[in-house]
């Protein structure tokens, strides 16, 4: 990539204000590119992102991205793309698998504007913001097996400063991931925020590094060691929170995400 574009096509579904596409819309803006979402408008650059169809937009002369963040899903949507379409996807590093041989793995992110800490008293000695029941059962086990022993909070809430809030309540941010191998937006988004501790899943090391920059766990019996020892020593989950967020801030913005996109140009 000699430049940046001048004006950018970015293809997702709008109606979500906490989707990926948004925090790349806020990126590319902070870059001085000129976010475009008219299909038929000029574009320099198309990015698609979890496109809705099974197929990815893209338009003949110009350069066309497709990111499937949420890699892990059993959608059917990598059909279609001609040969200018370069793929990026999420998830974790080993769903490489079902996609092209030259496709990228490109994890996700936070937007550091949005998920930082916000001086509220830490009412709770554990927080975890984020959907319940459903195909969640595994986060539901956890949550339960956590209600007994520990003063916990767990609830939805806007995105953006009131989801920041929320979060900076805990002393601990839990995240238990819909599946075992799914290193989703709140693994950075806890990070950035306060002291992550989250289920370890293949991959977290080359992003992270545990118990500096996060707090794993791999059992239940990890899990309530983890908790006991760190809510005891409230200089090493201030000690974490800090180098978590330098981290974030150095390596996984929304804006690192975008240029890594764009380097293929």
């Amino acid at each position: 990539m000699k430049k940046l574009p001048k004006r950018m096509l970015i293809k997702y579904d709008r109606e979500f204000p906490n989707a990926t596409g948004h925090y790349i819309d806020i990126a590319a803006t902070q870059l001085g590119i000129e976010v475009i979402t008219d299909l038929e408008a000029q574009a320099d650059v198309i990015l698609n992102i979890d496109s809705c169809s099974k197929y990815a937009y893209s338009r003949e002369g110009v350069p066309s991205f497709y990111w499937e963040t949420d890699s892990w899903y059993p959608r059917e949507r990598i059909l279609g793309f001609d040969k200018q379409t370069r793929i990026f996807y999420g998830g974790c590093l080993d769903d490489g698998i079902r996609y092209p041989a030259n496709a990228i793995y490109l994890p996700l992110a936070a937007d550091i504007n949005l998920h930082r800490p916000i001086p509220v008293e830490k009412k709770y000695d554990i927080v975890m913001i984020g959907r319940t029941g459903g195909e969640y059962t595994e986060r539901d086990r956890v949550i339960n097996l956590l209600k007994s022993k520990y003063n916990i909070y767990v609830g939805e809430t806007e995105a953006g400063i009131p989801y920041s809030t929320a979060m900076s309540k805990g002393k601990l941010i839990l995240h238990r991931s819909v599946t075992d191998f799914n290193i989703g937006m709140r693994f950075f988004e806890g990070m950035a925020i306060g002291t992550l501790i989250a289920n370890y899943i293949e991959g977290m090391n080359l992003l992270a590094t545990p118990f500096m920059h996060y707090i794993p766990f791999r059992n239940d019996k990890e899990l309530v060691e983890n908790i006991d020892y760190y809510l005891s020593h409230p200089k090493e989950v201030n000690r974490i929170a800090v180098k978590s967020q330098a981290l974030v801030m150095e390596k996984h913005t929304y804006i690192n995400r975008l240029l890594e996109i764009l380097f293929y140009l």
